[in-house]
């Protein structure tokens, strides 16, 4: 069982982390409609920790990324998320706890390493940086390390 969050402005209420992926294939329009013209998706690329901090310190940058899509065709609409599989994401989600902290300068938790065996830690990698989309897939990049 993972500790719970902790009770952190960044960590609550709006920038509360989702902590699921999901699929809602048709939402429901609250008031009025939508138009029969309307087409298209709207990505929304940003961070998301699936674990607490390894500490009480969070910054808002770091964490998993996750990648939530609205898409909207037909008078109707549809949502869908998904973590982005980073090498930091599948190492943590097979420990099943937080290896990598979500505060500049934090602390390693053991196991916190690259599974290569080569000794050194993960890093922080910033998967929601940016997302470039072609017609098929949406890829999001990475930027390099950014432990201070």
């Amino acid at each position: 069982m993972s500790k719970p969050f902790p009770n952190n402005p960044l960590l609550r209420e709006n920038y509360a982390p989702v902590m699921a992926e999901s699929d809602a294939p048709e939402l429901v329009v609250a008031e009025g409609e939508l138009p029969e013209g309307l087409a298209g998706t709207l990505y929304r690329n940003g961070p998301n920790p699936m674990f607490p901090p390894l500490g009480n310190q969070h910054h808002w940058f770091l964490g998993e990324g996750m990648v939530h899509a609205i898409h909207v065709e037909g008078g109707k609409a549809s949502y869908r998320n998904r973590w982005v599989r980073t090498e930091g994401y599948k190492a943590q989600r097979k420990a099943g706890c937080r290896l990598i902290d979500t505060a500049f300068g934090g602390a390693r938790a053991p196991g916190g390493r690259r599974p290569s065996g080569n000794g050194r830690q993960y890093e922080h990698r910033l998967a929601w940086r940016q997302a470039d989309g072609d017609r098929r897939r949406l890829i999001a990049g990475r930027d390099g390390p950014c432990d201070a």
